[in-house]
C-alpha cells in the first residue's frame, strides 16, 4: 500500500479518537485541495487518504533550558525546529500525523541546558501510545519524566533533586530579567508573595484631566470633571507591565497579611472648579494612595524553587478620590511641555 502525499490544505471531517484528531481527503484530490467525505463503504485505499494527528507538550519544570537540536522522524503538524528553545516554566506544542494502517512517530532530540544530556521525544498517535517511549540519552540520573494527561499526550521534564536557588536585589536588572522569564505568559510556574514591610504613601502623579486652554481676554471659571487609574506596579521599572496572575497574588497576599482593603487598578474621579487665567494652558493630576510592599516571591517550576527577595510592589488602596493629592499643572498657552487633548475655554 503506497503512503499518500501529505496535502498542503487538508479540509477536515474530525472526529474524536481518544486526543486524536481523524480527517479525511477524497482519494485522487489534487495536493493544494481537499474536500470532506465520509468513511461508510471505504475500500482500503479510500482508507490509506485518511490519517490521524496526535497533539503533545513537551513541559519544561527544570531550571535549564531545553533546546531542539535535531529532528530525527515523523510527519509532523507543527515541526519542531533545531534550534527551538523551551525555556523554564515553558512548553513546546507539536502534532504528528500518522496514516490509517501505518505505525507513525514522531521523534526529536532535546539538549538539556549545556551538558552532555540528552532527552529523546517519541510521539505515537496510534491507540494514544502517547510520548511514553521518551527517554534520556548519556542518562546521568539527574533529570526525570512524568508523562500525564487523558491520552498520555503531556511529558514533563523536571530535575530529580529538590534545589533552591535566591535571587538577591543586588542587580534589579538581572533580577527582573529572570523573574519575567520564568513568568512569561503559559509559564508552568506558580507563585506565592511574602510580604516583609510596607509604607504608606503616594502613587507619582498622573495627567487626570483634559488640557484647558484660555484663549479670552478674562480668567475662565469652569467646573471641570477629572479621572485617574493607578495600578499595582513593581520597583524594577515603572515601565514593565505585571501580568494578571502576578498582580493577583500580591494583591491577594498583601491583603490577608494586613487585613485591609487593597486592588490590583484603583480608579477614581470627581467633579472641580477651577480658574484659569487668560493665556494660560491648566490641566489637573492625581497622585493616588498606595502601600510601597516589600518582601519575597517565590517561584515553583518543578522540584526547583525560586526566591526572589526584596521585591517591591506599590499596592493601590482602595480609593474614592479623596484620598490622594490633586495637582494643578499651569503653563502659558505654546509651551511645549503642555500634553496633547486641549479644550478651548474663555472667560
Amino acid at each position: 500500500m503506497k503512503r499518500p502525499l501529505i496535502r498542503t490544505t487538508v479540509v477536515a471531517a474530525t472526529l474524536a479518537l481518544g486526543g486524536l484528531a481523524l480527517t479525511a481527503t477524497t482519494a485522487g484530490a489534487s495536493q493544494t485541495s481537499a474536500t470532506t467525505t465520509t468513511t461508510t463503504g471505504a475500500t482500503t485505499d479510500d482508507m490509506s487518504a485518511q490519517s490521524v494527528v496526535g497533539y503533545y507538550d513537551v513541559v519544561n519544570a527544570t531550571s535549564q533550558d531545553l533546546t531542539v537540536v535535531a529532528v530525527h522522524h515523523g510527519d509532523f503538524e507543527g515541526r519542531p525546529v533545531e534550534g527551538t528553545v523551551i525555556a523554564p516554566g515553558q512548553k513546546l506544542h507539536f502534532g504528528v500525523i500518522m496514516y490509517v494502517f501505518q505505525r507513525d512517530e514522531g521523534i526529536f532530540d532535546l539538549q538539556i541546558g549545556n551538558t552532555d544530556e540528552y532527552l529523546r521525544v517519541t510521539a505515537e498517535p496510534a491507540f494514544a501510545d502517547g510520548v511514553r517511549q521518551s527517554h534520556f540519552l548519556n542518562d546521568t540520573g539527574t533529570y526525570q519524566l512524568g508523562v500525564s494527561g487523558t491520552w498520555r499526550d503531556i511529558l514533563t521534564v523536571t530535575g530529580r533533586a529538590q534545589t533552591t536557588r535566591t535571587i538577591d536585589a543586588t542587580d534589579r536588572k538581572a533580577q527582573l530579567e529572570l523573574f519575567n522569564r520564568l513568568t512569561a505568559p503559559g509559564s508552568a510556574a506558580t507563585g506565592q508573595f511574602f510580604p516583609v514591610t510596607r509604607q504608606s504613601g503616594l502613587a507619582e502623579p498622573v495627567q487626570a484631566s483634559q488640557v484647558l486652554e484660555n484663549h479670552g481676554s478674562k480668567t475662565a471659571i469652569q467646573t471641570h470633571a477629572w479621572s485617574a487609574a493607578t495600578l499595582l506596579t513593581s520597583h524594577w521599572d515603572l515601565a514593565t507591565g505585571l501580568s494578571a496572575s502576578i498582580k493577583g497574588v500580591v494583591d491577594a497576599s498583601v491583603t490577608a497579611t494586613y487585613g485591609e482593603m487593597y486592588t490590583q487598578e484603583s480608579r477614581v474621579g470627581r467633579d472641580l472648579q477651577i480658574r484659569v487665567p487668560a493665556g494660560q494652558a491648566l490641566w489637573l493630576t492625581y497622585a493616588a494612595p498606595i502601600d510601597e510592599v516589600t518582601g519575597t516571591y517565590v517561584l515553583q517550576i518543578g522540584n526547583d524553587t525560586y526566591y526572589f527577595t526584596d521585591m517591591t510592589f506599590d499596592v493601590p488602596v482602595k480609593d474614592d478620590g479623596t484620598k490622594g493629592t490633586v495637582g494643578i499643572q499651569e503653563r502659558p498657552i505654546g509651551s511645549p511641555d503642555i500634553p496633547a487633548n486641549r479644550q478651548p475655554v474663555s472667560g
